[in-house]
């Protein structure tokens, strides 16, 4: 260290043991003492520190605006600090989180007048001279039943609870533990030590070592036997502190200007603008795009011609190429609604449910295993919620219902007491694996622990709020938010929502109890029937196996008998989330830990999205049958008229499907990091208008499909490249690449190799020697990208090469990568070129061997046009040369039949270029 440098330091400390002997002094003569000594002692909380509180904190930290839910107008709220956990520790400044933020200058925060050097220094010296206050009682903590309940419910209910009472006892409530089991009362009040809980506990015998693993517990911590020893020698105090329950008046953790912030408000309604260039408008969405571009300078694209149109609707609406009888019926169409009638065919294609149930799959988190572990296993079940998105979105399911039933299917209906599960009650609680298409590692002991299951109730939150609400909620799970107006107590909030089918402390493994038997009442009978046919005869194989003697005719009955016991189906199960009664309590975790539970939490949703002030209402749908009803209560409040999300969050992700960008950029994040609306009004319009056209989806496409704005060409002129050069404003239409599915199916398509069969479990995939992952071929080629198995770690290569997401937990919005791979997966891919042989037969069997034939066909089917002279021209001389190189390698036997076999190759490989090709690739 230079002596500079020391003589810096030297001065510091003067500075800073001057600036204290003045401070005490000054406090000295306040309290009327002499000495430094006795001045420390008597700083206290009303006198010292509540005044430096009440100028420079109370007015974000205080009775009526308690952010991070801290107060600071109080003593006693002093103490009990805010959502992070206690405010001060007596006698350590350095571990008190209050004294923390003030002296590293975070709080107050900028803008707000600072603390004094002298301030910090007062609340320092209260701190450690153990933070007395005037009112004793004001620090005096007393352990209640909310310190106790979340302790027994993470070391104890497992096994004496409500579903398993070993003992017959019941450790959740203070009247459960009095009452006790068959050994008696497990409590003495205001006896510990002759309290058999607490003798068991200190004698490891509760909970048994033998059984912590296969019960995932872990045995009470010292400080938690201590709490529950206080509690019980205090006498069992029970507060009487009013849990937090969601209100419908002003919430003091946020701001008045925290709530006009546009995505918390409800959609606007106005009029729809007034432009210069009406010819260009098709419908209203025009208006509002054409407002904004008039503003600087520009206009619409020319309209697209009808072979571009065409291609681009069916890729955008079925993922598939369109078919050469319809692009020549297509263009040759003079009647003026052939465009509209084209979008209603397409929407009335099964494909359409498979195209679009991929999107919503992605933002659902959908995946055909469970992750988490290298086992990675299977979920067997998890395909019925594949096809459950795929038939709602081609019978066109208002968006509501869809919601309803994915969120509160199993309270929509009473299953249960149901004499026949027909498709609609099945639907319902299919619908409801929405809930449960998180990685779950869960399935396993070991990793079945309370931490390892909030992480699966913290992702579905996760999934829950960037799919329907557009907001990152999951991030207030260990703190307020800290961009957008969520405080910590509504994530937990929404947690309680969850719990009767999410409960971290009553759980089901996800592979075997996470599932129901409800299927259709005709698949059941179905599953029966084929059981006891199999059953009947096996019977009288094994009546005669028991009989038998000879070691020889009983080998070939027991392998009857396997042959026979292998054509047994598995049960028809659903994979859902449903309501099994009353939940346990939630309470806040501090710092988003399980050991550190904060206060009592009822279940509500957000405040910030309190729009009207209309109440959270939970009603149980059938009482009798034991639902709660909070999902229901959430699902009514998402889909009412007003919400300031919900509508705005799906069209916004139809409209980022069909022009290549979101309004909002940001999919999943609505909240005030995210992107700000390019054009809100448009956006509130298309809100409003997917709520007046109650809630269907397809009049959705069809508006966005018919307006001139999705009709004009992707040709951008040097003005749009200087005013619009990221296509913010939708001066033209996006050039967009095939997405993974749409690639691979269109490549199966094109080869006449796809397998149109819908639905069921999915094919399953292998890897091989190579490397490369594949999926399993049909008789009649290659099922659609939809129906292969989704696994986490085993993705087919070619989707995983073009971007198909890993799900961790789920994608709003894919990536779009260009990278060598990709080119060389095409190029050199031994099925691609296979299917490029099947594409050449396709153009053979119809053109025969006239090359111009062929060239227009290949064309035709590939790319939705005839050929440019240019490229004929091109195709010609590449087929030439490449004839000419192969004949001379080959100059030997009969030169016509090695003339045809050179043709048919050179057929293949320019069917091969044009899957390599970019006109192949992407989407004008």
């Amino acid at each position: 260290m230079s002596i500079d440098h020391r003589r810096f330091l030297a001065a510091v400390c003067v500075c800073a043991l001057s600036m204290w002997d003045s401070l005490t002094l000054k406090a000295a003569e306040e309290a009327g003492s002499e000495s430094p000594d006795d001045v420390t002692e008597s700083i206290v909380f009303e006198t010292h520190v509540q005044p430096i509180l009440r100028e420079k904190c109370v007015k974000c930290h205080g009775d009526k605006n308690r952010q991070a839910g801290l107060n600071l107008a109080a003593p006693d709220a002093v103490i009990k600090g805010g959502e992070s956990g206690p405010g001060i520790v007596p006698g350590d400044p350095q571990g008190s989180l209050f004294y923390e933020k003030i002296s590293e200058r975070e709080m107050p925060p900028e803008g707000s007048p600072a603390l004094m050097d002298e301030e910090i220094s007062v609340i320092r010296a209260w701190i450690a001279t153990g933070a007395r206050f005037l009112d004793s009682s004001a620090a005096a903590h007393q352990v209640t039943q909310h310190d106790i309940v979340p302790l027994m419910l993470l070391r104890c209910s497992t096994c004496h609870g409500g579903r398993r009472r070993e003992g017959d006892l019941d450790l959740r409530t203070k009247e459960s533990m009095l009452r006790g089991g068959k050994s008696g009362a497990a409590v003495i009040s205001g006896k510990p030590g002759e309290s058999r809980i607490v003798q068991r506990i200190k004698s490891a015998e509760m909970p048994p070592r033998r059984m912590l693993v296969s019960a995932s517990v872990k045995p009470m911590k010292p400080s938690e036997l201590e709490l529950l020893e206080m509690w019980i020698a205090q006498g069992m105090p029970e507060s009487s502190v009013a849990s937090d329950v969601f209100m419908t008046d002003p919430d003091p953790l946020f701001s008045d200007e925290d709530r006009q912030f546009w995505s918390f408000q409800p959609p606007r309604t106005g009029p729809i603008p007034s432009v210069d260039n009406k010819s260009r408008i098709r419908n209203p969405i025009d208006a509002f795009v054409l407002e904004k571009l008039e503003e600087v300078g520009l206009s619409l694209s020319p309209e697209s011609d009808r072979k571009t149109l065409l291609r681009r609707a069916y890729f955008d609406l079925v993922g598939l190429p369109p078919p050469v009888d319809e692009v020549r019926a297509f263009v040759s169409d003079q009647n003026p609604l052939a465009y509209e009638r084209l979008l209603d065919r397409l929407l009335a294609s099964p494909r359409y449910g498979e195209r679009w149930g991929s999107h919503w799959l992605d933002v659902a988190g959908y995946a055909d295993s469970e992750g988490g572990q290298n086992a990675d296993k299977i979920r067997p079940h998890i395909w019925r919620y594949r096809d459950y998105v795929i038939r709602a979105l081609n019978v066109d399911k208002p968006y509501d219902r869809f919601l309803h039933e994915q969120i509160a299917g199993d309270e929509l209906t009473d299953y249960e007491n149901a004499e026949v599960i027909d498709e609609s009650v099945y639907d319902n609680l299919v619908a409801t694996a929405f809930m449960a298409t998180a990685e779950d590692r869960t399935f396993a002991d070991i990793t079945n622990f309370v931490p390892d299951r909030l992480e699966v109730i913290a992702d579905e939150i996760q999934i829950f709020g960037s799919a329907v609400l557009g907001l990152t909620i999951d991030c207030a799970r260990c703190h307020s938010h800290k961009f957008d107006p969520i405080p910590q107590r509504d994530y937990y909030r929404l947690s309680a929502i969850f719990k009767d089918g999410l409960d971290e402390y009553d759980w089901l493994k996800p592979q075997g109890p996470r599932t129901l038997n409800y299927v259709t009442s005709v698949e059941r009978e179905a599953w029966e029937s084929h059981e006891a046919e199999i059953n009947e005869q096996i019977d009288p194989v094994k009546k005669q196996l028991e009989s038998e003697q000879e070691d020889a005719k009983k080998e070939q009955l027991e392998e009857r008998i396997k042959q026979l016991e292998e054509q047994r189906r598995p049960e028809p199960r659903i994979r859902a989330v449903w309501s099994r009664g009353v939940p346990s309590p939630t309470y806040l975790l501090v710092r988003g830990s399980h050991l550190t539970p904060g206060r009592l939490v009822q279940p509500g949703v957000p405040s910030i999205l309190n729009y009207g002030k209309k109440p959270f209402a939970v009603e149980p749908p059938w009482p009798e049958a034991g639902k709660t009803g909070r999902r229901l209560a959430l699902a009514r409040w998402l889909t009412h008229p007003d919400h300031p999300l919900t509508a705005r969050v799906m069209v916004n992700r139809i409209w980022q499907h069909h022009f290549g960008r979101g309004i909002v950029a940001t999919p999943g994040n609505f909240g005030t990091a995210g992107a700000a609306p390019t054009h809100q009004m448009l956006l509130d319009w298309l809100a409003r208008e997917f709520v007046r056209r109650s809630w269907s989806v397809k009049q959705i496409h069809r508006l966005m499909m018919t307006a001139g704005t999705y009709r004009q060409s992707s040709r951008i002129t040097s003005d749009v490249t200087r005013v619009d050069p990221e296509g913010k404003l939708f001066s033209a239409m996006p050039m967009r690449r095939m997405d993974a599915e749409v690639l691979r199916d269109s490549l199966l398509w094109i080869a006449g190799q796809l397998d149109f069969k819908p639905g069921g479990p999915a094919d399953p995939v292998e890897e091989r020697e190579d490397g490369l992952v594949t999926s399993t071929r049909t008789n009649p080629g290659w099922r659609r990208s939809i129906y292969v198995l989704h696994r986490r770690t085993k993705i087919p290569t070619i989707l995983e090469n073009f971007d198909l997401p890993q799900m961790g937990p789920n994608c709003v919005n894919r990536g779009e990568s260009i990278v060598a791979p990709q080119a060389l997966h095409l190029l050199n891919n031994a099925t691609v070129y296979e299917l490029a042989e099947h594409f050449a037969e396709r153009v053979r069997r119809k053109a025969g061997s006239d090359r111009d034939a062929q060239i227009d066909h290949v064309h035709l089917l590939a790319l939705g046009r005839m050929p440019s002279d240019e490229e004929r021209s091109l195709a010609q001389d590449a087929f030439e040369e490449l004839i000419d190189q192969w004949l001379e390698k080959l100059a030997t036997g009969d030169q016509e039949e090695t003339q045809r076999k050179v043709a048919e190759r050179a057929l293949v490989t320019y069917c091969h270029a044009v899957f390599n090709s970019a006109a192949f690739v992407y989407i004008d």
